[in-house]
């Protein structure tokens, strides 16, 4: 039986910002830009267009033989609470399962609860719980 999964994090968001300006660093803006061209290329990533504009974007991450999993899930602030995240991440998700997956999951900050309620009304369901310790 297919079905989705939901693992929860904390932080996410603030980890994504600091992966994201450590790879511009890294990298540089047009090696950035090549990758993300790539990734389009080889539908692991995707963008919600409106009326010629981007107003949101999710990525295929990881896949294992079993499970694909969604992250990089976005909408700029002006173009949020109009559905674009909410039916990106349910075409891609009905994608990685339709491409002979048996799970779909996602990372979500736990303490988001827009995040939250449109994943599980999607079909997502909470099935753990992660927390990143750091020693020093």
């Amino acid at each position: 039986m297919k079905q989705f999964l939901l693992l929860s994090t904390q932080k996410t968001r603030l980890k994504r910002i600091i992966i994201g300006k450590l790879l511009l660093k890294m990298v540089g803006r047009k090696a950035l830009v090549d990758g993300v061209k790539t990734r389009i290329g080889d539908g692991t990533l995707f963008l919600w267009i409106d009326r010629a504009q981007a107003v949101s974007m999710a990525a295929i991450n990881r896949k294992t033989k079993n499970v694909g999993v969604i992250g990089y899930v976005y909408t700029p602030k002006e173009f949020r609470g109009k559905g674009y995240a909410t039916t990106l991440v349910k075409i891609v998700s009905k994608k990685i399962l339709q491409n002979g997956f048996t799970y779909c999951s996602l990372f979500t900050d736990s303490a988001n609860p827009t995040s939250n309620y449109i994943y599980r009304k999607i079909g997502y369901e909470p099935v753990a719980e992660f927390t990143t310790i750091i020693f020093k």
